[in-house]
């Protein structure tokens, strides 16, 4: 037979758990450009390179976007391919907008990435997972970029940033220093995807936390009236 205290505890959690909202965890698109089934343009991209052997410059675009809600960064969905000689890890950049370019004092590494399909593909999405909670605002401009993680190294592998397709239209600059933007002709933004957490609460149905109510209610006058029976020393 239970104790009396053990019925009381009981009953406190049980009316705690009514009482205390509960949170699920989901995550809200807030920018994307990738097509039905996560396509893009397979023929046409921005090149993200180091220094190459045939002195190409340092390729490292960038582009911008405003969130259409405010939250956490979730996941990143690049559609990103590779060109010959292979692929090269990138280094993803949330930057803040100043007045019109990305803002150099104002730069947050995402995290890394590699392109796993050949430039030609048109649905081979690239998925970054966010670790660090880095907060967008819905409304303000942010620019996303992708650098090699080595920019000097000259056997470094060339990949693409592939474009949007249905096209669509934004501003993209490319920056050959890490310092200075120039912006590209090309109308066109590159294929991306960003969402951010949500934590919704849920509220139990009113029909529901009556009975658990009830419940509690009645474990508590369970156990007065034992005590009026038994007295204070029975279990």
């Amino acid at each position: 037979m239970a104790h009396p205290f053990h019925v009381v505890i009981l009953s406190g959690v049980l009316l705690a758990n009514v009482l205390t909202a509960q949170h699920v965890t989901g995550n809200t698109i807030v920018f994307n450009t990738l097509g039905p089934g996560n396509t893009y343009d397979p023929q046409g991209g921005f090149d993200v390179h180091a220094t190459s052997v045939d002195d190409s410059p340092l390729m490292e675009p960038a582009a911008q976007f405003v969130p259409t809600a405010s939250g956490a960064l979730a996941t990143v969905d690049l559609g990103l391919t590779y060109v010959s000689p292979g692929p090269a890890l990138l280094d993803v950049f949330l930057y803040n907008d100043a007045g019109g370019i990305p803002d150099n004092s104002s730069q947050l590494s995402l995290g890394s990435v590699t392109p796993t399909a050949v430039f030609g593909a048109n649905d081979s999405i690239v998925t970054l997972n966010v670790q660090s909670s880095i907060l967008v605002t819905a409304g303000s401009a942010y620019w996303l970029a992708l650098k090699p993680v080595t920019p000097n190294d000259r056997n470094d592998g060339f990949d693409r940033w592939n474009g949007s397709l249905p096209p669509v239209p934004g501003t993209v600059v490319v920056s050959s220093d890490d310092i200075h933007w120039d912006y590209l002709t090309s109308p066109v933004l590159p294929a991306f995807r960003l969402t951010v957490n949500d934590q919704i609460p849920a509220v139990p149905e009113t029909g529901r936390t009556v009975s658990l109510l009830l419940i509690g209610l009645s474990a508590l006058i369970a156990v007065r009236a034992r005590r009026r029976g038994y007295g204070e020393g029975v279990i």
